[in-house]
């Protein structure tokens, strides 16, 4: 029997080959998702300077935790965010966990929050990839989800290709905690799929810390973020 289905495997793959989640290479038989190559430049340091690193947040949260580099995961990011293939968001979810899972803070978490699309873009989008994500971790950490109290009040323009400044004016206040209470004394895990200037979270952070003794650490799939 292990010969037959080896055999059919063989076949399979023959037509079907398995590629790479990042750069469409055909795996090796011994890699899994992701090749040897793509494995060396992915990760993104478990420790990092923050003082260099993540400057604008640093008022805000307690830690942050990284999949990887965008310059490696952006084909991935972007196949799943713009063309809404949930395959490439589970693979990228399933790397996320993988780290989170070595970080000890995680099994404190009270609510995973994902950063909200307003519900124009919603609508047009179909999905908010970072509410996917955070419903991924939440069943991987038997944790709960809060979608619906952080909103998005102002459609703004999209991010890319705007400078730092401009990414900065354009998120400026347009976020809102409806109920603060429901904050209060939690610690909470806020979940982004890309960090640039770190703009869109550190709003949200400055709404969600409006929360009495509130504790915040940040989840993204990937960050080219390397300096202030």
């Amino acid at each position: 029997m292990d010969v037959i289905i080896s055999i059919f495997k063989s076949l399979f793959y023959t037509f079907f080959p398995r590629k790479c989640l990042f750069c469409d290479s055909i795996l090796a038989e011994n890699e899994t998702k992701i090749c040897s190559r793509c494995q060396k430049l992915y990760p993104y340091p478990d420790s990092y300077a923050k003082e260099e690193f993540f400057a604008p947040l640093l008022p805000y949260i307690s830690d942050i935790c990284v999949m990887g580099w965008y310059s490696q995961t952006k084909k991935a990011i972007k196949e799943f965010k713009f063309n809404e293939n949930l395959n490439y968001g589970r693979q990228l979810a399933r790397l996320l966990n993988e780290k989170l899972a070595r970080q000890e803070w995680i099994n404190d978490i009270d609510y995973i929050i994902p950063v909200p699309l307003h519900k124009r873009k919603l609508r047009k989008r179909g999905f908010n990839q970072s509410e996917y994500i955070s419903k991924l971790i939440a069943k991987r950490f038997d944790k709960k989800i809060m979608v619906d109290n952080l909103v998005r009040l102002v459609y703004n323009k999209d991010q890319h290709g705007s400078s730092q400044e401009e990414r900065y004016e354009n998120v400026r206040g347009i976020f809102n905690v409806k109920n603060h209470s429901l904050l209060e004394n939690k610690t909470v895990l806020l979940v982004d799929d890309v960090i640039t200037t770190c703009s869109t979270v550190s709003e949200c952070c400055k709404e969600l810390v409006k929360s009495e003794n509130i504790k915040i650490y940040i989840a993204c799939l990937a960050t080219d973020r390397q300096i202030i």
